[in-house]
């Protein structure tokens, strides 16, 4: 996997400017930061741990001295490294923004490392090319978040502005910036670069995370030709339009063998069977024939397999995927736990050998391949737990058997069998062997999938049928009376159903002082806070009888006695009501615990509307309404607390932070509500309001996620849901930490990045596009390809 020359580069034409590139310039330069921090703390350990022992095996030979040199030198070289690499990058960077080829950097470049012949030029790429195969997972977490990110399926290694060379390249310049004479620059660069790939390695990772902070998406993209390929393909493919579902028959009767894979007419003949099994994506700027012959051809493709079609499963394939299943399952009871992956992952493919030899047709051997391809992937993805990927690795000949059946398994994400799969995965990633919790959870997954493999006949029954089970206890919490999520849970459900009761409430509320002159804050007060006391004393009425009538009847002596008071009496009567009504208003807040300052808030600003209210200049203008309490009091003789719930939509739902707080505290649940996180935050939100609550109203129980708190992140799985979608919980693997957010919150929490789902991707769906990405990534790199 070298990275590409700029040589090559050459041979293109020079892409126009893009302005996606030009809108991420200033996240690729805050890129430096890190690095910079990288180089700080490893390259000198690096070159030590590197030159030391070299040094020592050469004795006292003239290379030794030569090695020493550089280690006398060690801090020098290294403020020498960041100095040369620094603008190294920045040039890159602009290059690339740019869309400058390779030359037209060239010279830059050169001048800045002080080399401008052949022997170095080869010198560097194949320093590069063996850091690029050590650095393979790091390397393409990159390109892929660059990939996403420009939205740019073509770019090529040797474009990225991270490319491997920039690091070898620096070699040099610091050699040269501390004194190494130019003979041993080369030498030397190729021993310090053999020791870099930790360092290297770190850079990328911290890349990452700064695309990744940036927007940047690590799914895997499903791959779509080019234009000019998309339109030779359609070229290549227009006799096949139409035909009938025996078009497959000229590629049999060209030879019914797959090469292993490594031969590149199996790559070419996988990619293109899975193009027909995958749903049609175009570029935009692909149109007319091409679209329509390529959708034409995998409707032909589709409905040849389709019941009815005359489609019939090879007899003697069928018997030995049978007879594979039998071996596998007394394999596994014989070994008990025994077995090795690696032992598991020989013997699954020697299995497959032997069914691509049975197999007649070459769709068959074909599919076979294919399959095998995604376990691979599978086993190589880094958020399923290995213990799982273990049972998972189980289904693949069950899995067979459906894809041989049913080509809609790598198209259709509502197939029985592939979503038993991304269940699995999506809900296992923060999965580990302690714990009742995790222990219930992985003997799940064990059934789930002896369901499939002891099912006798149509294997997507048996998927089907091991979904709905497994399904369904994810859906259902079992946790102990006493454990503390399920006290988190009532405590959240009732927080929940207060709120919906005070929503009915309120309507009753406002009714009886409609037509009313209240001041704003008094009217909120009123349909908010007071509401609220009037819930929390139902819940108190079998031990305090009459509680909630008692806060009832504040409301009418509460809005009469802000009203203007004509005459001497009103005005003594208002001496007497005031002291009663405070001491009521206090005794309610309490109850809810309101916070002390907004008490005091408050009731400053009702001091300043008594005192209003018995001022005369408001008469100067005309009469003043009259409203007695009384008017009030016979419009709340109807007040019933609600009991129905059913009929209170979700998104009118809004629970303030302390009813919640308050819900918890009361329950004595150990429980962090969260509220939304700081404004600075969601400068640059990473997706719309619309995006977020709609990607919120997806979630279902199981997912996992990295969480971002005020002094650390960590990972965590949505727990339980409210009824009403208006709470979330949310737990650490080991339990041992609750959160609970509202959607609002959890809105600003995705917005700002610090709430991010751990998968992007469903495993299946990442597991094809992977399979994809590698065969089109073996195709590129096939002698006499051009990139």
């Amino acid at each position: 996997m070298s990275e590409e020359s700029p040589d090559r580069g050459l041979r293109g034409a020079e892409r126009p400017a893009s302005p996606r590139r030009a809108q991420s310039r200033r996240l690729f330069e805050d890129c430096w930061t890190p690095i910079r921090t990288v180089v700080e703390e490893q390259l000198l350990k690096v070159l030590v741990d590197t030159l030391g022992p070299l040094a020592k095996s050469l004795g006292e030979t003239a290379d030794a001295k030569r090695v020493k040199a550089v280690l006398m030198r060690d801090r020098a070289f290294v403020q020498a490294y960041l100095e040369a690499l620094h603008p190294e990058l920045i040039g890159s960077i602009a290059s690339f923004v740019e869309a400058r080829t390779a030359e037209a950097a060239g010279a830059r470049t050169l001048s800045l490392i002080g080399h401008a012949d052949s022997e170095f030029d080869a010198a560097v790429e194949q320093c590069a090319a063996r850091l690029r195969n050590s650095l393979d997972n790091e390397y393409t977490a990159v390109k892929l978040r660059l990939i996403n990110l420009l939205q740019d399926l073509d770019l090529r290694d040797a474009d990225s502005p991270f490319r491997i060379t920039l690091f070898v390249r620096t070699i040099a310049g610091a050699l040269r910036h501390v004194g190494i004479d130019e003979t041993d620059v080369i030498p030397l660069m190729r021993v310090v670069s053999s020791g870099l790939t930790p360092v290297v390695a770190r850079s990328y990772q911290e890349i990452e995370r700064r695309l990744a902070a940036g927007g940047a998406s690590d799914v895997v993209p499903a791959w779509q030709a080019t234009v000019a390929g998309m339109q030779s393909a359609a070229r290549g493919r227009a006799t096949t339009t139409g035909q009938t579902p025996g078009a497959l028959a000229g590629e049999e009767r060209a030879g019914n063998e797959v090469g292993g894979r490594g031969d590149s007419a199996t790559h070419s003949a996988l990619l293109s069977l899975l193009e027909r099994m995958q749903p049609a994506a175009f570029p935009s700027e692909v149109k007319g024939s091409a679209v329509l012959a390529a959708q034409a051809e995998r409707i032909s493709f589709l409905e040849s397999r389709a019941p009815g079609s005359g489609w019939n499963f090879d007899p003697a394939l069928i018997s030995a995927i049978n007879g594979v299943l039998r071996v596998t399952a007394s394999a596994a009871a014989a070994a008990a736990g025994q077995r090795t992956v690696e032992a598991d992952a020989a013997a699954a493919t020697d299995l497959r050998k032997g069914l691509i030899e049975t197999a007649s047709r070459k769709i068959d051997k074909l599919t076979i391949e294919l399959v095998g391809l995604l376990f691979d992937r599978i086993q190589r993805d880094r958020h399923v737990p290995s213990t799982i990927k273990e049972q998972l690795a189980r289904l693949q000949f069950p899995l067979l058997k459906v894809a041989l059946s049913d080509p809609e398994l790598f198209a259709d994400p509502r197939q029985p069998a592939r979503q038993l799969l991304d269940r699995i995965a999506s809900t296992s990633i923060g999965w580990s062997i302690d714990g009742d919790d995790n222990r219930r959870y992985f003997e799940q997954v064990r059934t789930a999938v002896d369901t499939v493999l002891n099912a006798a006949g149509d294997a997507s029954k048996a998927f089907e049928l091991a979904l709905e089970s497994f399904s369904q206890f994810l859906d259902e919490e079992r946790t102990r009376d006493d454990d503390p999520v399920a006290r988190a849970r009532r405590a959240l459900a009732e927080a929940e159903n207060r709120e919906i009761l005070a929503i009915k409430a309120t309507m009753q509320v406002r009714s009886a002082f409609d037509g009313v002159q209240l001041e704003s804050y008094l009217r909120e007060f009123l349909l908010d806070v007071w509401v609220r006391v009037l819930i929390e004393a139902s819940t108190r009425e079998k031990t305090e009888p009459g509680l909630v009538r008692r806060y009832l009847d504040a409301i009418p002596d509460l809005v009469w006695s802000v009203q203007p008071k004509i005459n001497p009496g009103d005005r003594r009567r208002m001496i007497g009501t005031i002291p009663i009504v405070l001491g009521l208003l206090r005794e309610g807040l309490n109850l809810i615990q309101w916070p002390n300052e907004r008490i005091q808030q408050f009731f400053g600003r009702l001091m300043n509307s008594h005192a209003s209210a018995v001022k005369a200049l408001e008469l100067a203008h005309g009469a003043v309404p009259q409203l007695t309490p009384s008017t009030v009091r016979i419009k709340l003789d109807g007040f019933r607390i609600p009991t129905d719930t059913s009929d209170v939509a979700p998104e009118q739902i809004k629970i303030s932070d302390e009813a919640v707080r308050h819900a918890l505290a009361s329950s004595a649940a150990d429980v962090t509500h969260l509220s939304a996180p700081p404004e600075q935050a969601v400068s640059s939100p990473a997706m719309d309001h619309q995006q977020a609550a709609q990607l919120i109203a997806s979630w279902s129980r199981g997912l996992w996620f990295d969480l971002r708190t005020a002094d650390q992140t960590e990972r965590v799985v949505l727990r339980w849901v409210s009824p009403k979608r208006a709470l979330y919980l949310f737990t650490t693997a080991a339990g041992d930490r609750a959160h609970s957010l509202s959607p609002d919150s959890l809105i600003a929490y995705l917005q700002s990045g610090w709430l991010v789902a751990v998968e992007t991707e469903r495993l299946f769906e990442r597991a094809v596009d992977g399979v994809m990405f590698d065969l089109k990534h073996e195709a590129e790199k096939a002698p006499g390809t051009v990139s």
